[in-house]
């Protein structure tokens, strides 16, 4: 079973295959993240690990293949992964941006990274811990509507 919560292994293979999506992603180099997804699956011990680097390696495809040639701006590019349900990465892409940002916007930013932390939390079955995080992104999302990023719509998350 992947369980990355439990699983090293699952967590190690997340970890990478969402590493190299997003550092591809920022390169737009789909053919590269094709190469390191395919050195993961050689290495991965478990049938399930196999489906998860496949299921993985579907929806990111479409992320690129919804990517603008040009103008997008970071919070745009996270705004995807949030609707393509990639809430893990989505944590992971905003992050840096949460951690230049100051003031009002980073708390904005910080409530959008718990949103998407309490859906990894749900999809992982861990109910009490999804309806805390949810709260605590609520409070800075509600307290900080206006500085939420524009690609981002308050009332959605």
């Amino acid at each position: 079973m992947f369980d990355p919560f439990e699983d090293r292994t699952s967590r190690d293979i997340r970890n990478k295959l969402s590493e190299h999506f997003l550092e591809l992603l920022r390169e737009r180099d789909w053919a590269g993240f094709e190469r390191q997804a395919s050195r993961i699956v050689e290495n991965a011990p478990d049938p399930d690990h196999v489906r998860f680097i496949e299921n993985r390696t579907r929806i990111y495809r479409a992320v690129f293949e919804h990517l603008p040639d040009t103008g997008t701006n970071a919070f745009e590019i996270g705004r995807l992964l949030w609707d393509s349900s990639l809430f893990f990465e989505c944590h992971e892409w905003l992050e840096p941006l949460w951690l230049d940002a100051s003031g009002p916007e980073k708390k904005a930013v910080q409530g959008i990274i718990r949103a998407a932390g309490a859906h990894v939390l749900r999809e992982a079955g861990r109910i009490d811990a999804a309806r805390s995080s949810a709260r605590k992104a609520a409070v800075l999302i509600r307290d900080h509507r206006s500085d939420v990023p524009g690609a981002f719509d308050a009332g959605d998350l």
